[in-house]
C-alpha cells in the first residue's frame, strides 16, 4: 500500500472543527443553560478525540459561553438579568447599525435570500420545528451584517451571541409571535433601502422579548439544570 499523497492530519484543524461544532450548538440552543457538558460525551458526538474538543471547550471558556465550576464541572452559562440586559443594550446599537448598513447595500439576492429565511422561519414555528426555528432566527440577526459587508460586526455579533443563545433558544418556543412579528417590517425597510426603519425595527424585534426571556432565565435559574 502506498503512502504518497497522505499527510498527518493537522490537530488545529480538528480543534478549530470542534469549536464551531460546539459554538454553533451553544447558540442554537443544542444544549440547555446550566447544562453539564463533559469533554468525552462531545468528544463521542463529534467522533473526534479529547484533544482537539478540550482545546476548543478551552477557546469557549475564555470567550465565557462555557464556565469551569470544579475540576470536572463544565457548564453551559445561566446569565444574570444584569448580564442579559447589557448584552441586549449592545445588540440594539450593533444589529441596529447592521440592519441600517443592510438597508443601503444590499442586492437583489440578499432579499431573496432574507425573504426565503423569514417564509422558512415561519414554516418551522406553524410546524412546531423548534430547533430549526431557532437556527433560523440566529441566521436572520446574522444575515444583516453580512449583507451590510461588515465581517468585523459579524465577529462581534459573534462573541454575543455565545452568551445569549442559551436563554433565547431556551424562550424561542414560548414567546410566540414576538420572535418573528419583527422580521417583516425588517426586510420590508431593507428592500425599500430605508436604513432609518431599518435600525427601528430590528431594535424593536430585539427589545419586544427582553422582558419575557428575562422572566425565563429566573425559572431556569431555579430548575434542575442550575444544580
Amino acid at each position: 500500500m502506498t503512502q504518497q499523497g497522505l499527510s498527518a492530519i493537522n490537530q488545529s484543524y480538528l480543534g478549530d472543527v470542534a469549536y464551531e461544532k460546539i459554538a454553533n450548538a451553544i447558540v442554537s440552543g443544542g444544549f440547555q443553560p446550566g447544562e453539564k457538558l463533559t469533554i468525552r460525551s462531545l468528544a463521542d458526538t463529534l467522533e473526534i478525540s479529547s484533544t482537539p474538543v478540550r482545546d476548543a471547550v478551552k477557546r469557549l471558556l475564555l470567550e465565557n459561553a462555557l464556565e469551569q465550576r470544579g475540576p470536572r464541572d463544565i457548564r453551559v452559562p445561566i446569565i444574570t438579568q444584569s448580564k442579559y440586559r447589557e448584552i441586549a443594550d449592545i445588540r440594539l446599537e450593533l444589529e441596529g447599525l447592521a440592519a441600517a448598513r443592510a438597508a443601503e447595500r444590499r442586492s437583489d439576492s440578499d432579499l431573496e435570500a432574507l425573504h426565503q429565511n423569514i417564509v422558512d422561519n415561519e414554516a418551522a414555528i406553524a410546524a412546531g420545528d423548534w430547533q430549526r426555528a431557532i437556527r433560523l432566527n440566529k441566521q436572520f440577526h446574522f444575515s444583516l451584517a453580512d449583507i451590510g459587508q461588515m465581517p468585523v460586526l459579524r465577529g462581534l455579533l459573534g462573541g454575543l451571541w455565545l452568551q445569549i443563545g442559551p436563554p433565547i433558544s431556551s424562550f424561542y418556543s414560548l414567546g410566540g409571535r414576538d420572535m418573528i412579528d419583527h422580521h417583516h417590517p425588517v426586510y420590508e425597510a431593507i428592500r425599500l433601502q430605508d436604513a432609518v426603519a431599518a435600525r427601528l425595527n430590528i431594535s424593536h424585534d430585539i427589545a419586544c422579548s427582553v422582558e419575557g426571556i428575562i422572566a425565563h432565565i429566573d425559572k431556569v435559574a431555579d430548575s434542575g439544570f442550575a444544580t
